[in-house]
Order: C-alpha cells, then sequence, then structure tokens
C-alpha cells in the first residue's frame, strides 16, 4: 500500500497568493467534511497547532508533511506563514508588527479577523496581511475589519468550527450571522497608507531611505501619539494640531495588541502626520511646544528621528531634585555628581 498516497487529501483547495496558511487549512478540512482541529490532528500526529500560532510556529517538517498530503510544494506552504517576516534580516522591522493571536483553551482572543463582507462570499478567506498591526481594512470593500461577534463577543474563531455546522460566517459560540456586523468606511487617506505600507511602495514616507527605517520611525510616532493621548495636559497643544478635542481612552496594551477600533484611531492621526513632509512635522511639534523628551524617551538608530530630535528644544524646565534624608548619611560618588551637573548644564 502506498502511505503517501494513502494520506493525500481526496479534495485540494487553491492556496490563494495573498492568503494565510491557517486559512487555507480550514476552507480544506470543511472541504474534506472534516473540522479544522480533527484535520490537523490527523495529518500531524495530533500537534495541538490550534493551542499557538500556526502561522509563526510550524516547522519545515510539519510543511513537508503538509506539501505531501496537498502536492503543493513546501515553498509555496512556507511563504503563505509569517516565518518570512520573522527570518528575513531585511524584513526585521516586521516581527514587532505581528499581532499575536493569544490563546485560551484554543479560543484565539486576539489575531483572526473577518471582513463582513467578504464573509459573505463563497470565496471568504483570511489574508496574510492581516495579521500585521497597520492593517485594519479590507483592500476590497474599504471597510474596518471585524475580530468579534458583535452580539456576544466571542472571537472569531473560524478554527473551532464543527464538521456538521461549516459556515466560517456564524459566530461560533452564539451563533450570530457575522455578516450582519457594522460596516465602517475608512477614510482614503487611511486606507492608501495601508496598501502603501501592504506593497512595500515607495518613496517612502517623511524622507527615510530604507523600509525597516520607515517602520522604525512609524512605531516611533506611534508610541509619541500614545503618550499624547494618555497625557492629554502635558500634550494639549499637539493634540489641537490634530484636531482632537475630546478625551480618548486607550487599553494599556502595546499598539499590536490593541483592539482594531483603537489602532483605527491611532493609525487615522497617524496617517495625519504622515501626509505631512518631514519639515512641516518638524514645524507642527516645535509649535505645538514638543520637546525632545516629549516626542521620543530612548535613543534610536534612525537618521530621519535623529534629524527630528535635533530640530527641538530641550525641556523648558530643569528637572528638580527632590531632597530626601537616609538613614545612614552617605556621600555621593564623584562620578555620579558629574554626570548630574552635566544633565543640568545641558538643559540650562
Amino acid at each position: 500500500m502506498d502511505l503517501e498516497k494513502e494520506n493525500r487529501w481526496p479534495i485540494v483547495l487553491p492556496l490563494y497568493d495573498d492568503e494565510v496558511l491557517s486559512s487555507w487549512i480550514i476552507r480544506n478540512s470543511i472541504a474534506n467534511g472534516s473540522d479544522p482541529i480533527s484535520f490537523t490532528g490527523a495529518l500531524w500526529n495530533n500537534w495541538r497547532c490550534w493551542s499557538i500560532d500556526i502561522d509563526t510556529s510550524i516547522s519545515i517538517t510539519q510543511l513537508s508533511i503538509l506539501s505531501k498530503a496537498s502536492k503543493i510544494s513546501i515553498k509555496k506552504l512556507y511563504t503563505a506563514t509569517l516565518k518570512p517576516f520573522k527570518s528575513d534580516t531585511k524584513k526585521t522591522m516586521y516581527q514587532s508588527w505581528i499581532i499575536p493571536l493569544g490563546s485560551r483553551n484554543r479560543v484565539k482572543t486576539n489575531g483572526y479577523f473577518f471582513c463582513s463582507e467578504c464573509i459573505k462570499e463563497n470565496r471568504s478567506y483570511m489574508k496574510r496581511g492581516w495579521r500585521f498591526a497597520w492593517s485594519i481594512s479590507c483592500s476590497k470593500h474599504k471597510i474596518l475589519l471585524s475580530q468579534a461577534c458583535p452580539k456576544c463577543n466571542f472571537p472569531f474563531s473560524p478554527h473551532l468550527i464543527k464538521y456538521y455546522a461549516t459556515s466560517t460566517r456564524h459566530c461560533q459560540h452564539c451563533g450570530y450571522d457575522l455578516a450582519n456586523s457594522k460596516n465602517v468606511r475608512v477614510k482614503n487617506s487611511l486606507f492608501n497608507f495601508q496598501e502603501n505600507l501592504d506593497n512595500a511602495a515607495t518613496p517612502f514616507l517623511l524622507n527615510t531611505n530604507t523600509y525597516n527605517e520607515q517602520l522604525l520611525l512609524l512605531r516611533t510616532l506611534i508610541t509619541f501619539i500614545q503618550r499624547s493621548i494618555s497625557r492629554p495636559k502635558s500634550f494639549n497643544n499637539f493634540l489641537k494640531e490634530m484636531s482632537i478635542s475630546e478625551k480618548i481612552d486607550l487599553s494599556h496594551f502595546p499598539f499590536e495588541r490593541k483592539s482594531i477600533e483603537e489602532r483605527y484611531l491611532i493609525l487615522n492621526i497617524l496617517t495625519k502626520i504622515c501626509l505631512m513632509t518631514l519639515n512641516e512635522l518638524i514645524s507642527t511639534l516645535k509649535k505645538s511646544k514638543v520637546t525632545k523628551t516629549m516626542f521620543i524617551q530612548q535613543t534610536v538608530s534612525c537618521p530621519t528621528i535623529e534629524h527630528i530630535v535635533r530640530k527641538l528644544s530641550h525641556s523648558g524646565k530643569p528637572r528638580k531634585v527632590k531632597a530626601f534624608i537616609k538613614n545612614q548619611s552617605c556621600p555621593t560618588p564623584e562620578h555620579i555628581v558629574d554626570d548630574m551637573m552635566i544633565e543640568i548644564l545641558d538643559m540650562l
């Protein structure tokens, strides 16, 4: 008996160019009359792939087994994962933008998204680009992606479908039709911003020279935006320049772990900034009285960021040194005193 033939899938659906591997596996499990958990359990000898992030964690050995079952090359399957973005040194900045799935008893608490219009179609699938934190809209319908059932707030979980109920458009918890999710139209400027990042389009934003440098600058700007929103009193002038008048509450999570609604809000502000020239951005920061330490609080090796920081002023007020009484009097070491004096002189 030919074991390789016996383990081959009767039906093999095509892998779309922009489809993420987990999506393709889910679709094939349905096509072959199974469900994702049973399907992958039989394929990989009960490897619990849905308890982790299969798109970042799958090994070459596991891809080889998948290739034999589907007769699709390992290279093509590998390209459908997120591993190329983690291993390619030219794409090192991509890694920090990958949205972590988060998992609790196989339920993904973050990371799987759907378009409420695409899900109505027979050719519905999850795209690889949706796993990056800057991606918040469907490139076909230009609407905000969704990540949970609007009725019960259960995370979108197509990997939990059962062989007897294989519709991915229904919530796996309450059965609500996800196609009825509210559609939020994304602004053209933000949509174009997302498309440029997806396609690594040139010229790069704000005079950056490489794609990695561009992503590093965007990450710095996002951190600055989040700090501005969380401290509205200190950043009042900048928020006014960005036309933000109402108080905004953001979660404490890092950007890539925030809800899609929070990322949408932050990216709208980021898009406004990126529509400026570099000189206009610097002028806006100066006009808003943003200092070096308000803009960035750590050293970053990026020519554009360094240029912006050089143009900003130091903090207007010297840092206050609070006196306190020690239980045992002990003189401060000379080198620390020298460092403190240099810091004070720099601020004068």
